[in-house]
């Protein structure tokens, strides 16, 4: 829904997934993983914005994702 975090976290998944990113994404957060950045909580499940989540996507255009050699 548009009106919950689920467009948050729908927002995300989309850009990082798009770019490469490895991500976690959960019913109460999401995190990227390489780069590794730490959990960004989004408990209000009203709340369709999130200024934290909003600046990682932002940031994303300009982290490059860590290819591992493993």
């Amino acid at each position: 829904p548009q009106t919950s975090r689920a467009k948050v976290r729908g927002d995300f998944v989309k850009k990082a997934l798009s770019m490469n990113f490895d991500i976690t994404v959960n019913w109460s957060g999401v995190r990227l993983n390489n780069p590794y950045r730490p959990t960004i909580d989004l408990p209000d499940p009203f709340a369709n914005q999130n200024d934290e989540v909003d600046q990682l996507m932002k940031d994303l255009d300009v982290i490059v994702p860590e290819v591992s050699t493993a």
